[in-house]
């Protein structure tokens, strides 16, 4: 059972001690019937601490309620920081949202807004919700093709090898969703999850902390 889940009442849920509105709740997590999740489980702002280290916490309630989570491989990981959640980003960061608007050079332009080389390089590999990673959110549509945008991201140094919480690397994430981009990747050296050694990152780490543009509300205008 998740500790941190509890219901408040008829029309609230806690999760990770953080208060939601259930009908937020149902836009934000996993919607069961269509198979659709949102940034509460996949590509949202994460909890970090006062440094831009990670904080660990449950992954998202199944029914968007009650346990068990969402995630049958790890039931913890980054969550959701419900109080950077505005009714405009949905919950999602400023990179996510940009990767499925398919504006590679909306993106580029993001990368470049970075204050250095190795700031550039984080944010390309910036962990979200879900533990996914700019390449993963890459795979996180129907169809159509994606290579613009992961040729893009790899420039900036993303790895075409990093796991999510769920052990899925952006190959699997692609293939997945049917979304063209895999021939590129691979030319990279991507392979499957399956391929790699089982476990995932030490989310709390030095590495994956992260404090610069692209993750909240961007202070500077990108051309659409």
């Amino acid at each position: 059972m998740l500790a941190g889940l509890m219901s408040l009442s008829s029309t609230d849920m806690s999760w990770n001690r953080e208060p939601i509105p259930y009908q937020t709740a149902l836009q934000i997590g996993w919607n069961l019937p269509i198979d659709v999740v949102g940034a509460g489980v996949y590509g949202g702002i994460v909890k970090r601490d006062a440094g831009g280290s990670i904080v660990e916490g449950d992954e998202w309630p199944e029914d968007n309620r009650a346990p068990p989570a969402h995630n049958p491989v790890h039931s913890r990981g980054p969550y959701l920081d419900f109080s950077k959640h505005t009714a405009e980003n949905r919950g999602y960061s400023h990179i996510a949202t940009v990767i499925m608007s398919g504006r590679a050079q909306q993106l580029e332009a993001l990368l470049k807004s970075a204050r250095s080389e190795e700031q550039r390089r984080k944010l390309a590999n910036l962990v979200m919700t879900g533990g996914a990673r700019p390449l993963h959110m890459c795979g996180m549509s129907r169809g159509g093709d994606a290579s613009e945008l992961i040729q893009v991201l790899v420039d900036a140094g993303a790895d075409v090898n990093a796991k999510d919480n769920y052990e899925m690397t952006p190959m699997d994430r692609l293939s997945s969703n049917s979304v063209r981009g895999n021939q590129l990747i691979r030319q990279h050296g991507a392979v499957p999850g399956h391929k790699l050694p089982r476990g995932v990152p030490a989310w709390e780490s030095e590495e994956f902390a992260y404090s610069g543009p692209g993750e909240g509300a961007l202070p500077m205008a990108l051309p659409l």
